[in-house]
């Protein structure tokens, strides 16, 4: 699928000597999941040879564990991981929301303090917004943190926590004002998950994985030396947090692509390559497939010139979502109809599960719509069920 796009900030002796390591490294079976002990305990030992390899998090400054990669490379190392077939990454949060985060906004006390155990996945973090009260109106949420003396007292719940049954530090948004004052009244704190006052508790999801929790906070006690910024004003820090998380780097093409090729190896296989409708439903996905390359690329190459991304960037989240969601109904659909007793069923029932859930995080299909709606095309409130 080429890009006609001038690409003058790739270092591309960093994507070949990440091809060739990750082709000489990749484990040859895959690796449990991350939301399994078993899991957490060898993906560790794959991330420490990434940071060993200086590849664990190539965009980051080499001071702390990085390459001083530019968005193009980084792009295009992430999407030497998908191809190579490499384990998932075990510590996201940490390595693609907190660590840019506070390399933007932490003190250099803080860098130093969280960046290198991140990077290495000695420490684990998860992300502490949604709460059962407000998950998209986040300004909304009340876990509240009451400065006494020098310290923050929380007390509170999250849910929807990814990975949080085993990870050491939540980065967490907490009201320091009163409920009316909204996004002027928020603070952004490190919690680490072990202190008193803290309860995990697991939620298991329809696939069987308890990928989730719960978090309650039980006077839970914490330096202000841990907030990001300054008191109140977490929103504005917040805010970076979830433009790194709604950017089109969540869901790379690459990921797209892996997965449109097993849909074609499935109908191959299943003898039904023919079926004219089958032929149609693939040429479209992969027209569509190349069309989110061309965009998330024409978006990286514009920020890395300096150039605000233009209106394309608004659906890139929207976009991977619904697209990843119709890309393995297909292929469940398909073995559904053609060999319902096949044993892959259950892999591609559970990868739809997987990718409908896409559909939610980092933003739900209809707030994403609305922004688009309000922002983009400047429709007015009410016109959005129209």
């Amino acid at each position: 699928m080429p890009i006609h796009l001038s690409l003058d900030g790739l270092d591309l002796e960093l994507v070949h000597e990440a091809r060739a390591w990750l082709s000489d490294n990749v484990p040859a079976a895959s690796l449990p999941p991350i939301h399994t002990l078993d899991g957490v305990r060898l993906h560790r030992e794959w991330e420490r040879r990434l940071s060993d390899a200086g590849l664990g998090a190539v965009q980051w400054p080499t001071e702390f564990g990085g390459r001083d990669a530019g968005p193009l490379t980084a792009a295009a190392v992430g999407e030497e991981f998908v191809r190579a077939g490499a384990p998932e990454r075990l510590n996201p949060s940490g390595l693609a929301l907190f660590g840019p985060t506070l390399l933007a906004h932490g003190t250099p006390e803080q860098q130093q303090r969280w960046l290198p155990d991140i990077v290495t996945c000695r420490q684990l973090w998860c992300q502490g917004f949604s709460e059962p009260e407000a998950g998209s109106d986040l300004a909304s949420l009340r876990t509240r943190g009451a400065v006494v003396d020098d310290t923050l007292v929380v007390n509170g719940q999250k849910i929807w926590t990814s990975l949080a049954e085993h990870a050491d530090w939540v980065f967490a948004l907490v009201r320091t004002g009163s409920v009316e004052e909204r996004h002027l009244a928020l603070t952004y704190v490190a919690i680490p998950l072990d202190a008193s006052g803290v309860t995990v508790k697991p939620i298991r999801q329809v696939t069987g994985a308890q990928s989730f929790a719960e978090v309650y906070f039980d006077d839970v006690v914490v330096p202000l030396e841990n907030v990001v910024g300054e008191v109140g004003e977490g929103w504005r820090i917040a805010m970076s947090t979830l433009g790194r998380e709604r950017g089109a780097a969540l869901h790379t093409p690459a990921h797209l692509e892996a997965a449109l090729t097993d849909l074609v190896e499935l109908i191959r296989s299943l003898g039904v390559a023919g079926r004219e409708y089958l032929r149609r439903a693939v040429a479209d996905l992969y027209e569509e497939v190349a069309a989110y390359r061309e965009m998330v690329w024409t978006t990286l190459v514009e920020s890395h010139g300096g150039v605000r991304p233009g209106r394309q960037a608004a659906v890139g989240k929207l976009w991977w979502s619904e697209l990843s969601v119709r890309l393995h109904e297909t292929g469940r659909d398909v073995l559904r109809e053609v060999a319902p007793d096949d044993a892959r069923i259950e892999g591609w029932e559970y990868r739809t599960w997987h990718a409908r859930a896409g559909k939610l995080l980092a933003g739900t299909s209809e707030i994403q719509k609305n922004i688009v709606a309000e922002r983009v095309l400047g429709l007015p409130k009410e016109a959005r069920g129209a």
